[in-house]
C-alpha cells in the first residue's frame, strides 16, 4: 500500500505532486532524491514580531540566516504557519515544522527528523525553488546576516520524501 492512501482528504489536499513543480525546483542541489519521488507542502512564514524588529532593525519577517563561507546558520525566523487541518501544534522552528509534517505524512518512518538544508526550499530571485543548503554554493564570501524576506518565503516548501 502506498503511504498516502491512508491519508484523509484534508491532508491529501495539501500535498503538491512532483509534476506540479516540474521546471520550478533546482533538483541538482538535492542529494539522492528524484523529482518523481518528492511531494511538497506549502508552509508560510509571517511578518516579523515586535521582538524581532527590536533585535534586527529592518527585518520585515521571514528567515534570517548568517552565511560565513560555506557555513549557514539560521539566526531567526518569523512565525511558521502550517496549512489548516494538518496539526494543532505550532512549529517553533523549521526543524520542528519538518518533524510535524513527517509525523503526519510519513507515518511509516521510525524517526521524523531531516536536514532543513535539504528538505526546506526557498524561492530565489529567478522564481526557482532551492533547498536552503543551496546557499552554501554562495560560499567563499561572508554575507553576514541575510534575510529571506517573508514575501519571498511565504510560499516556502518543505519537501517530503516518499521512501
Amino acid at each position: 500500500m502506498r503511504q498516502h492512501e491512508s491519508l484523509t482528504g484534508t491532508l491529501l489536499k495539501h500535498l503538491i505532486p512532483p509534476h506540479a513543480m516540474r521546471g520550478k525546483v533546482e533538483w541538482g542541489s538535492v542529494k539522492g532524491w528524484h523529482s518523481t519521488e518528492a511531494h511538497f507542502i506549502q508552509i508560510a512564514l509571517g511578518a516579523s514580531t515586535e521582538k524581532q524588529k527590536k533585535k534586527v532593525p529592518g527585518f520585515i519577517g521571514g528567515l534570517l540566516v548568517e552565511i560565513r563561507g560555506k557555513a549557514i546558520k539560521v539566526m531567526d525566523i518569523s512565525p511558521i504557519t502550517l496549512p489548516e487541518g494538518i496539526s494543532e501544534k505550532k512549529p517553533s522552528s523549521l526543524n520542528h515544522a519538518f518533524t510535524i509534517l513527517s509525523e503526519v505524512y510519513e507515518i511509516h518512518r521510525a524517526a521524523h527528523t531531516g536536514s532543513i538544508y535539504e528538505t526546506v526550499f526557498y524561492q530565489g530571485g529567478d522564481d526557482r525553488w532551492y533547498p536552503l543548503g543551496h546557499l552554501r554554493k554562495l560560499g567563499g564570501t561572508d554575507f553576514g546576516n541575510t534575510a529571506l524576506a517573508h514575501e519571498k518565503t511565504a510560499d516556502l516548501f518543505s519537501e517530503l520524501n516518499e521512501h
